[in-house]
């Protein structure tokens, strides 16, 4: 006969599973499809700048796999155009400063290292905001998302930035944002 510790510990274990395993994914909470738009620069709520990575997962048995393969594959995506958004960035820095001046390639290669480490950091404050699942095809889509201000944010703490990186950052990041906001980001904000 199996004792009441036995019943406890496969009762937790059970609960654990169940609680990992969360609800049904349900229909996308956004008024946009984020799961069509794809990855990308997104405003929410006619003023917050979002950096939006979409993941996707399909063929696996296990639910709890599966979002977890989705998460991991949204969270690549985000980190994938926050990379892409760093280099732009540390690329119209280097256009600034050879216009204005000529420096050094040294602080031109230590703007995009820093750029770069500010990406990575920014990773950190990413969440995954919603999951969707495809009832046709099975597929399950995550949504992650940071704000642009959390990558300011990271770059600021950074100890290299002098106060001229900072104020290039400040002044330029919410500009290059803008120009990089996905089509169906652009029609949703006119609306």
């Amino acid at each position: 006969m199996i004792s009441v510790r036995w019943w406890w510990v496969l009762g937790t274990v059970w609960l654990t599973v169940l609680g990992c395993a969360g609800a049904p994914a349900g229909p996308a909470s956004s008024k946009m499809a984020w799961h069509q738009a794809g990855s990308g620069a997104f405003i929410e709520n006619e003023s917050q700048r979002m950096f939006n990575g979409v993941g996707r997962a399909t063929g696996l048995k296990s639910r709890l796999l599966l979002r977890i393969a989705a998460d991991n594959d949204a969270r690549k995506a985000l980190k994938t155009f926050l990379d892409h958004f760093a280099d732009m960035l540390a690329e119209e820095y280097r256009q600034e400063e050879i216009d204005a001046t000529s420096t050094l390639e040294g602080r031109t290669v230590s703007m995009a290292d820093e750029l770069a480490a500010a990406a990575t950091a920014t990773m950190d404050k990413a969440v995954i905001q919603s999951h969707w699942s495809d009832p046709q095809s099975g597929a399950l889509y995550a949504l992650c998302q940071v704000p642009l201000a959390a990558f300011t944010a990271a770059f600021a703490e950074r100890p290299a930035p002098d106060s001229t990186m900072r104020a290039f950052i400040r002044d330029h990041a919410a500009a290059l944002h803008s120009r990089m906001l996905t089509p169906m980001a652009v029609q949703a904000v006119a609306k």
